[in-house]
């Protein structure tokens, strides 16, 4: 089974890095707006299609492939539990604690620098 998965996991990961190529290359070969607009606008709309229909969905799901195929060794699983859990308890934390304050307050709050003890 954690073959299975870490097959999968490599083939979206190769059909991720595919779609960012041919974004790249499309995006290099896009017309300038202010001459061929019709051009330009059916360049974007070919890139959002790739984008929508490669590029997320191979991204979700080499993610979730990874994430299953290291659920699968033991050792690793409680690890990764334990790591997913205080890494999913902390970045929303640390990301909205001063969330009032950007919109809110007069000036951002104040980053402390905590120096290490000699």
């Amino acid at each position: 089974m954690r073959q299975l998965l870490k097959f999968g996991h490599s083939m979206t990961a190769i059909v991720f890095l595919g779609a960012i190529a041919v974004l790249w290359v499309l995006h290099q070969q896009l017309p300038d707006p202010e001459r061929a607009l019709s051009l330009y606008a059916e360049a974007r709309q070919a890139m959002e299609r790739i984008a929508v229909l490669l590029l997320l969905p191979s991204l979700v799901l080499s993610l979730l492939f990874g994430l299953f195929s290291m659920a699968m060794v033991t050792p690793v699983s409680s690890a990764t539990a334990r790591c997913g859990f205080s890494f999913s308890m902390n970045v929303p934390t640390a990301a909205f604690s001063s969330l009032p304050f950007r919109f809110f307050g007069p000036e951002p709050p104040q980053m402390i620098i905590l120096q290490p003890s000699r």
